[in-house]
């Protein structure tokens, strides 16, 4: 067994020896073999007319243990824009098939980019690297072929990377809008591509690793992912892919069908947590979230231009669809626990059907459309139904998020607490505040419950005009619901009705309309207020105004601005009542003068009689002396 195991290791260091000896002879001979300095004039001058840009090539270098080195390379920057190279590497190895050279081959199975540096630079919307991208071939006038040489051709070389490295790479993008210049960029990039082929049979794997900014400091960011695609076909599958930034994550899969001509995309969106802002900020290489205080609003139309610019790049023949399930995303100042979306493109119409989103204690449903041939975006929401919300936060959060241009909204938060619910149905078109409102049309209803309502202007201005302190506090709230509906700038409340209980101090109704766009109340409005006599004292005066049950009932138009309107007491009821109960007690009185009288006459009548009466008896006992 022991001289059996000598042997072994006897012809395996052989074999090792052998194999030292036919590299240490492969590197000797392999330089005279390949005509560096030709290769590299050959790659520099098909490099340049590829892409129409100077390539310079420093120096090509052959070792047997790191492959081909080439140094110093560099491509010229675009006509009319800095001096600077657009992109610059101070080495780049080839690594080789050290097997394949047996055979007389080199086969360059992996290239290596080390620290290169990448300049992006765009001027009012025109980039240095569009005319390479979107550049198409030139005709040239046809070259005189060669003469025939006896010169023996060398070794071919394969070319078909199948492995591709960046490492600590440098990018730097500069926006010149109107002559102010903005710089941003990249640092320490390092990218890991294998299983490189133009028809992949199994799939590429892609690492790409960067540091980005968010806040002032240098957060790490990262994506991985395979990739299978088939150029021929115009077939990309991409999945298990992760994208990773300062710890918000986001991953997804997608399949593209027809990318040539009319790209049919099905994708799949997950994540575990995402705060979108955060994300967007690092990823896009703004490095900051929104700033905490907000800064003067942008002039009107200018988010409109630009959404309409960005939703133009999307074809026309472009369809999708989308599965999304997220979980723990902040978006703005939305918290949002669940996130459950099915969602189609096609013919640039968008259908977004909202099976599940939880938040806030409460979930959402229906269906919303999204017009992208409108200008501003057109929607259509379709029964969005909610219930169950924790009402204080939500609502909070949304005006927050999405009526910060409003005047004074910060008047608006803290308002109402309890459990909210609503249904919703509205078409509209617009991103900018002002064309929200011009444009919104539509109905719904919500319910309040178990709560109560935040010193309300409206109420404020009623319990001022009055003398009411109650209703310039915070009211206990039973039930408080409401249809509503949205036209033309104006918001109509109809059926409003607010109460504490059937053993509550107060209920309260509402019909009428305010106008949104001047935010001022529309005349003819009824604000219908009933308080409870037991827990509310008012002066000896307002007796009139109490209804059948003893309740003061009290009705007012509001007039003026939302913030604090003027409420205007409608006295036609308390005035009908009055008159109603004068008059009842003079016909009462003039009924009981007429019964009076009528018992007088009746009196004296009768005494009449008995007076005639006794007369005649009188005479006719005189007559026939009885």
């Amino acid at each position: 067994m022991a001289s059996k195991l000598m042997k072994i290791l006897k012809w395996a260091g052989i074999a090792v020896a052998g194999l030292v000896v036919i590299i240490l002879i492969a590197g000797i001979l392999l330089p005279y073999f390949l005509p560096m300095d030709k290769i590299k004039d050959m790659a520099a001058e098909k490099a340049s007319e590829a892409i129409n840009r100077q390539v310079k090539i420093g120096k090509v270098s052959f070792n047997i243990f790191k492959g081909i080195e080439i140094r110093n390379v560099s491509v010229s920057n675009r006509p009319g824009f800095s001096k600077d190279s657009f992109i610059s590497a101070g080495l780049i190895e080839l690594k080789y098939d050290f097997w394949a050279l047996l055979r007389g081959k080199v086969a360059i199975g992996k290239i290596v980019l080390v620290k290169p540096e990448i300049l992006i630079e765009n001027r009012d919307g025109v980039s240095n690297y569009s005319d390479i991208v979107g550049a198409k071939k030139t005709t040239q006038a046809k070259k005189p072929e060669p003469k025939k040489t006896s010169i023996k051709k060398g070794p071919p070389i394969s070319i078909m990377v199948s492995k591709f490295s960046i490492k600590d790479a440098k990018l730097l993008m500069v926006n010149y809008v109107k002559g102010v210049k903005k710089v941003t960029g990249i640092k320490d990039l390092n990218v890991n591509m294998s299983g490189v082929s133009l028809k992949t049979i199994r799939p590429m794997t892609l690492y790409v690793g960067m540091k980005g900014l968010y806040e002032g400091k240098e957060v790490p960011i990262s994506v991985s992912g395979k990739v299978m695609f088939d150029l021929g076909k115009s077939y990309v599958k991409a999945y298990d892919f992760d994208i990773s930034a300062a710890g918000e994550r986001l991953g997804f899969d997608a399949e593209v069908l027809s990318f040539d001509k009319a790209p049919n995309v099905k994708l799949k969106l997950s994540s575990g947590k995402i705060d979108t802002d955060k994300f967007l900020a690092i990823v896009s290489g703004t490095g900051t979230k929104k700033p905490k205080v907000k800064g003067p609003a942008a002039p009107y139309g200018q988010q409109t231009a630009k959404i309409n610019k960005s939703l133009s790049s999307i074809p026309a023949g472009l369809k999708l669809s989308a599965s999304i399930d997220m979980n723990n995303i902040l978006f703005k100042e939305l918290k949002i626990d669940t996130l459950q979306v099915l969602a189609n493109l096609s013919n640039r119409v968008l259908n977004i059907d909202l099976k599940n989103i939880r938040a806030y204690k409460g979930n959402i449903a229906g269906k919303i459309t999204a017009d992208l041939n409108v200008s501003g975006i057109g929607y259509t929401l379709n029964n969005i139904s909610g219930k169950g919300f924790d009402a204080t936060p939500a609502s909070n959060d949304v005006i927050e998020s999405f009526l910060t241009k409003l005047p004074d909204y910060k008047d608006l938060k803290n308002k109402i607490y309890g459990g909210l619910g609503f249904n919703i149905s509205l078409a509209g078109r617009g991103v900018e505040t002002p064309d929200i409102i011009a444009n919104a049309k539509g109905k719904g209803n919500f319910i309040l419950a178990n709560g109560k309502v935040s010193k309300l202007k409206s109420l404020a201005a009623v319990g001022e005009k009055i003398g009411l302190k109650t209703l310039q506090e915070d009211i206990d709230v039973k039930e408080f619901k409401s249809n509503f509906s949205i036209a033309n700038k104006v918001v109509t409340l109809s059926k409003l009705d607010l109460n504490n209980g059937d053993s509550g101090d107060i209920k309260l109704g509402f019909n009428g309309s305010a106008n949104i766009g001047s935010m001022e109340f529309v005349k003819g409005n009824l604000l219908s207020l009933k308080l409870n006599p037991k827990s509310t004292k008012l002066a000896a005066d307002y007796d009139a105004f109490k209804d059948d049950k003893g309740w003061y009932s009290l009705d007012f138009e509001l007039v003026g601005a939302l913030k604090k309107p003027i409420p205007i007491p409608k006295f036609e009821k308390a005035v009908g009542k009055i008159i109603d109960s004068k008059k009842k007690a003079a016909e009462e009185a003039a009924q009981k003068e007429i019964d009076k009288q009528k018992a007088e006459i009746e009196r004296q009548k009768q005494e009449a009689e008995d007076k005639a009466k006794q007369e005649l008896e009188d005479k006719a006992k005189e007559m026939f002396k009885f």
